[in-house]
């Protein structure tokens, strides 16, 4: 994620010509390596009763997908530098 987005990375939804711009490159960059790292695959490293509903629960995954979605429409937007 920290080599694909980012201000310094291969994929940019603006131009980076603004302070502004540069930000929400770099916060889009720690978002999505926030989700990997975060959310992915979680019941495989832990029985599922210590997580859910504890760590996670319904209202969780909503949010997580909804977080996912914006995710995935910024993506969309991308530009791929040469």
């Amino acid at each position: 994620m920290f080599n694909a987005f980012g201000d310094k990375g291969k994929l940019n939804f603006t131009s980076c010509k603004t302070e502004t711009e540069i930000n929400l490159e770099n916060g889009q960059k720690h978002i999505s390596a926030g989700a990997v790292v975060g959310f992915r695959n979680p019941v495989s490293h832990e029985v599922k009763e210590t997580l859910y509903p504890k760590v996670f629960n319904d209202k969780d995954c909503l949010d997580i997908l909804n977080m996912i979605s914006y995710l995935f429409g910024k993506l969309d937007k991308t530009k791929k530098k040469h």
